[in-house]
């Protein structure tokens, strides 16, 4: 099998969304969560790991400013979404 590493698009986020929250014990998104989730991720911040046509890996970071000390506010990455499916590990 070929795997591929590459942000997802916009009909892959279920996917992403489900493989996520299976690494974590819960259960696959509802339609519902994935519509909100589309609000907010940043697609072209998104990483998956592809076995063939399936996402077996995650992670993704949404951008926000920081204010560090002395006042400035920087742009930082809050990573997010880490994951990797059960099959995929060690």
């Amino acid at each position: 099998m070929t795997i591929e590493l590459r942000p997802i698009d916009a009909s892959e986020l279920g996917a992403f969304l489900t493989t996520d929250l299976a690494a974590f014990g819960m259960v696959a998104p509802s339609a519902a969560a994935i519509e909100e989730e589309a609000r907010l991720v940043e697609l072209d911040r998104t990483l998956a790991v592809f076995d063939g046509d399936e996402i077996v890996a995650t992670c993704d970071a949404y951008s926000f400013a920081m204010t560090v000390p002395g006042g400035a506010a920087v742009p930082v990455a809050a990573v997010s979404a880490v994951s990797v499916a059960a099959t995929h590990r060690r």
